[in-house]
């Protein structure tokens, strides 16, 4: 057994004195009315995928029908200048223009 070092100690220590706030009855009450009236929508949906599980993230990788891991490099790079410069109208379509009236 080695030697504990004096960061060891400490990032225990402030993880025991975490433990003790969250385990708190006054905090687990306030946490509890922030999340009823709606005041902590992160906390909530972290507390969601706690519970039930986070949902499974897929990114579908077909374009038209077209399975863009089986392009060659010619076509992959065109694909993704095109991509790109599709998500770069919508960027500046959703944009306001500044106001010059004032």
């Amino acid at each position: 057994m080695g030697i504990t070092s004096q960061s060891t100690i400490a990032a225990k220590a402030n993880r025991d004195e975490i433990r003790r706030l969250l385990e708190d009855p006054e905090y687990l009450a306030a946490r509890r009315a922030r999340i009823i009236m709606g005041d902590a929508p992160q906390l909530e949906t972290l507390l969601y995928h706690y519970a039930y599980g986070k949902p499974t993230e897929v990114i579908d990788l077909r374009r038209d029908h077209d399975d863009l891991a089986n392009m060659n490099d010619a076509e992959m790079l065109a694909t993704l200048q095109t991509l790109k410069d599709k998500l770069l109208e919508g960027m500046n379509d959703a944009v306001p223009s500044p106001d010059t009236t004032h």
